[in-house]
């Protein structure tokens, strides 16, 4: 629960950041809707020896944007950090993080099911290069949805904001592969227990009120 909260509260902080310091300028009323649909795994695994220890972390969604004069703004996206580290010998083998607007990223409200597949350019920090992960994972909700409501109320000296979200949330489970084309960093044998999954559908809207 305190992670889910934290990522709302990072969204009203963020949304804040992005609305204040026009509103100031405004000389109007405004209105911002968001709609964003993610799902997020994070895979851990051990080889054979156990010294060797991978860990991906996935973020793929879309998020639908609409502010007052503006057409509807569709963003999708897949993020991937990865980094490969010799527990024994205490040495950073392989990391990077990557990320794409290009993507075929599919879920449904209801938080069921989600398939995100995508070639993400990533970053490898230990050679200085660019190297190519091939992601493709499906997700599948289980267990109750948590819905949380929020709301919140800024004013600055010439204006008002008022900021509503609802964000839904639910477990998941997740298979599939993220890939360099040799290596599989998530295979199907990740560490029993070292594998989280989550599938989330948060709404946000507010209205800025200029005062004369």
């Amino acid at each position: 629960m305190k992670r889910i909260t934290n990522i709302i509260y990072s969204a009203f902080v963020l949304l804040a950041a992005l609305i204040l310091p026009r509103v100031a300028h405004a000389q109007r009323v405004g209105v911002f809707n968001a709609k964003d649909r993610l799902a997020d795994a994070q895979f851990t695994s051990l080889d054979s020896t156990g010294c060797i220890q991978t860990d991906v972390v996935v973020f793929a969604g879309s998020s639908k944007i609409k502010d007052t004069g503006s057409p509807l703004d569709v963003e999708p996206m897949v993020n991937v950090t990865y980094s490969v580290f010799d527990n024994c010998n205490l040495v950073l083998l392989r990391s990077g993080f990557g990320s794409t607007n290009v993507t075929n990223f599919q879920m449904d409200s209801g938080l069921v099911a989600a398939h995100a597949s995508a070639t993400v350019p990533a970053g490898d920090d230990q050679h200085g290069t660019t190297i190519y992960l091939y992601v493709n994972l499906d997700w599948s909700g289980f267990g109750d949805i948590t819905t949380l409501r929020l709301k919140d109320h800024f004013d600055t000296a010439s204006s008002s904001v008022n900021v509503r979200a609802k964000g839904d949330f639910r477990e998941a489970t997740v298979s599939g592969s993220v890939s360099d084309g040799t290596t599989n960093f998530t295979p199907a044998d990740a560490t029993p227990g070292w594998l989280s999954a989550e599938l989330q559908v948060v709404s946000q809207a507010s209205v800025t009120i200029q005062r004369d």
